[in-house]
């Protein structure tokens, strides 16, 4: 009876341990995800158009792009869909409408997936 019970018990163990990953970080609680407003001022000049090259430093991924507050800018921008893979993204947008924005104004909102420490350049 005890030579049987020591059989299962090893087994079990080595199929517990398959299902490990050590590719898989340990501590997965410095994974977060943060949102980047990113504003244009064009002071008194009606916002026709903006682009802009967005580089994150460190492990940051790219997992979505809003649009902005003002009608205009609503629809999220144009960017390359590629470069979600990639650490860095240029965006764009064009309105040819006669209801533009002036000022500061919120054109986009990043979401970002982060780890660490990291550092952005616009």
């Amino acid at each position: 009876m005890t030579r049987s019970i020591w059989i299962i018990v090893a087994l079990m163990v080595p199929i517990g341990l398959m299902g490990m990953d050590e590719g898989t970080p340990k501590d997965t609680a410095a994974v977060r995800f943060i949102p980047v407003d990113l504003f244009v001022d064009s002071g008194a000049t009606p916002l026709g158009a903006w682009q802009l090259e967005f580089t994150g430093h460190g492990d940051v991924e790219l997992v979505g792009v809003e649009g902005g507050e003002h009608p205009a800018y609503k629809q999220p921008p144009h960017y390359d869909t590629e470069a979600l893979m990639h650490d860095r993204v240029i965006l764009a947008a064009l309105n040819t409408t006669d209801t533009l924005p002036t000022g500061k104004t919120r054109v986009a909102r990043l979401h970002l997936r982060v780890s660490g420490e990291p550092t952005f350049e616009t």
